[in-house]
C-alpha cells in the first residue's frame, strides 16, 4: 500500500531541502581549466581521427584536444566537433570544414588514398576545426597542397597559432 503525503507536507519537505540540500554535481572542467574540443568521429576508419587529435593534441598548451563522445551535461567550456563523410564537396577538395559550427566532413571519394595522405588531409582540417589557418611551410599540416611527402603533423607556426602570442 502506498501512501501520499499532504500536500504541505510534500512542500516543506522540498523547501527545507533547498535551504540545506546541495546543488546537483557540476559537469567535470574539461582539463585543468582549460577549454576542450572533442573530435567525435562518425567519418568511418578510412579517416584516421584519433591519430590527428592526437598530433593536435601534443601541442595544444591552451586548450585539452580531446578524441570521443562529446561529455553529457556538456560544460560550458567544451565543444564538441561532428567528423563524418558528407558529400557536396568539389572533385579536387579531400575534406572541408564549416565556418559556423568548425564540424569536419572529408570526401569518401578519397577514401583510398594513401595512409599519410589521409593523416595530411585528417590533420588538416582538424586545425581548421580548432581556428588554424592555411600556411605554406613545409612541416605544416595546414599546407593546402596534400600529396606525397606532405606533413601529416602541426608545424611551429601552427602551434603558435593554435597557442595565441608568447606561445
Amino acid at each position: 500500500m502506498s501512501r501520499r503525503w499532504p500536500l504541505g507536507l510534500a512542500l516543506a519537505a522540498v523547501l527545507a531541502c533547498a535551504a540545506k540540500c546541495p546543488p546537483p554535481a557540476a559537469a567535470p572542467a574539461a582539463s585543468g581549466g582549460k577549454p576542450a574540443v572533442y573530435f567525435v568521429n562518425s567519418a568511418g576508419p578510412a579517416w584516421p581521427v584519433r591519430a590527428a587529435a592526437a598530433e593536435w593534441a601534443a601541442v595544444a598548451t591552451k586548450v585539452a584536444v580531446r578524441y570521443g563522445p562529446c561529455p553529457r551535461p556538456k560544460p560550458a567550456d567544451v565543444k564538441c566537433r561532428l567528423v563524418r563523410e558528407g558529400t557536396g564537396l568539389s572533385d579536387t577538395n579531400i575534406g572541408a570544414t564549416t565556418l559556423l559550427t568548425h564540424n569536419v566532413r572529408f570526401n569518401p571519394d578519397y577514401a583510398g588514398l594513401p595512409y599519410p595522405q589521409r593523416l595530411a588531409a585528417t590533420c588538416h582540417e582538424l586545425g581548421h576545426a580548432l581556428g588554424v589557418e592555411h600556411n605554406d611551410a613545409a612541416d605544416s599540416c595546414m599546407n593546402p597542397e596534400i600529396g606525397q611527402g606532405t606533413s601529416t603533423r602541426p608545424g611551429k607556426r601552427d602551434v603558435a597559432r593554435l597557442n595565441g602570442p608568447g606561445s
